[in-house]
């Protein structure tokens, strides 16, 4: 059995009517097969409808981890307590940044929820970058700009870890301690750039969405966004680590500027008094008051 599946995630001719198959046996009979989901990974085009009827299209080798759990789940099933909230967020949204793109899911839900609004993708990873351009092509999301950039404190180059794998992985850091339980670490130079210095380059005169996820980075990349959340005060989306220190760091740069933090959880969006980090639902919506 695993040498089928095995087989079958290499091959694409294979892969791809298989996985159909599979997947509409899963469907006829009703819920999910999870040991399908994690090792029959789809390999071709995976296309979702999002509630306004946009339609997103990825691309997948059987390599990535998005494209696969829209294939078996549906849009709605990436980050299930995260993304309803954001696709109404970014409906009303002129000016959205997603910081940590990869392949671009968030990017592109935000600019099929508003086709008039406009989309920055950052993501400094050149293998997910690759695909993020191709991803946002095919979902014809003309008003995403994708950027090989990191966005950070201070300007300039730094490097970037990632886990060492032939797949592209899910998450890439400036901060080298978040993968210390990895054995083996990759590291390339990338470009380091403040994003209120960005935004001045660019012109953006309001960003009214930003959505964070660089595995524990994100109090720096707000710090290099200070003057920006500060005059604009975006809405906030942002993945907290549970264990990585970043609560009380978030919270310092936020609570002068008055935000309430949402904890966004499976059962619902809660209020808190302040920032924890959660091993389940990880993301938070910060917003201005």
């Amino acid at each position: 059995m695993k040498q089928l599946v095995r087989r079958v995630r290499a091959v694409p001719a294979l892969n791809t009517p298989t996985t159909a198959l599979v997947r509409a046996m899963i469907r006829n009979r009703g819920g999910t097969d999870e040991w399908v989901i994690n090792h029959l990974p789809r390999s071709g085009r995976v296309t979702a409808r999002l509630p306004n009827g946009g339609k997103m299209v990825l691309w997948s080798h059987a390599d990535e981890w998005t494209a696969n759990q829209i294939y078996w789940r549906g849009w709605g099933g990436v980050d299930p307590e995260t993304t309803p909230a954001f696709f109404e967020a970014a409906t009303n949204a002129g000016v959205v940044l997603d910081v940590g793109a990869n392949v671009g899911f968030y990017a592109i839900t935000a600019a099929l929820a508003n086709p008039s609004g406009q989309v920055v993708a950052f993501e400094p990873l050149p293998k997910a970058h690759a695909r993020l351009v191709r991803n946002v092509a095919l979902s014809a999301a003309r008003n995403v700009r994708c950027e090989l950039l990191a966005l950070g404190r201070v300007d300039g180059t730094a490097p970037l870890f990632h886990v060492e794998m032939n797949s592209i992985p899910m998450a890439s850091t400036l901060d080298t301690s978040f993968l210390d339980a990895y054995p083996r670490v990759a590291t390339e130079p990338v470009r380091v750039m403040r994003g209120d210095e960005y935004v001045r380059l660019h012109r953006l005169d309001r960003v009214d969405l930003i959505k964070l996820d660089t595995e524990c980075t994100e109090p720096d990349v707000l710090l290099g966004l200070a003057e920006t959340v500060a005059d604009h005060r975006p809405r906030i989306f942002c993945e907290v680590l549970p264990g990585q220190g970043v609560e009380s760091r978030l919270e310092s740069i936020l609570s002068p500027l008055g935000y309430k933090y949402i904890h966004l959880s499976r059962t619902g969006r809660h209020p808190r008094p302040a920032i924890s980090g959660d091993a389940v639902d990880r993301n938070w919506l910060f917003e201005p008051q």
